[in-house]
């Protein structure tokens, strides 16, 4: 036991970790829009991954690749979005949260899930039956062909 070493060893990791903060605030000072979008995308992988994981015992990285490209498509419109929140109801206060939290389940809440729902199932789909054509026509063609059947 040498508590010296341990010492030297968390205040090395505490440095790095403080570094990497650093380094990523600037770039999101920089980059706000990409920064959300990596943010959002890292998020959302290591949620889904867990999810997986504890759900279903085994993880599916096509799905994964699935429900992240979505944060990252939406990220940069929420990431508008909340700034506009946050410019028509400033501050971090219970009533300013409250407020914006409620506005954004009523307002983009609905269309979200929709979007996710929708977003997931047209690209897991098409991946999983072989891309042929853009995912558009992949879902189209399908549909239209159910329509006609019925």
């Amino acid at each position: 036991f040498r508590p010296k070493r341990e010492g030297q060893k968390l205040s090395r990791w505490c440095r790095m970790c403080a570094s990497m903060y650093s380094r990523f605030t600037r770039f999101q000072g920089k980059y706000p829009t990409a920064a959300s979008m990596a943010t959002g995308a890292v998020v959302m992988s290591i949620g889904d991954a867990s999810v997986q994981t504890w759900s279903r015992g085994f993880f599916d990285p096509q799905r994964n690749a699935v429900v992240s490209s979505y944060q990252v498509l939406t990220s940069p419109f929420f990431y508008h979005w909340w700034r506009k929140l946050d410019g028509i109801w400033p501050g971090t206060g219970l009533s300013a949260v409250v407020r914006k939290t409620l506005t954004n389940q009523a307002v983009a809440g609905p269309f979200n899930s929709a979007l996710f729902l929708a977003w997931s199932t047209l690209l897991e789909s098409w991946v999983k039956s072989g891309p042929r054509g853009s995912p558009t026509e992949f879902v189209m063609s399908d549909t239209w062909s159910e329509i006609r059947r019925k």
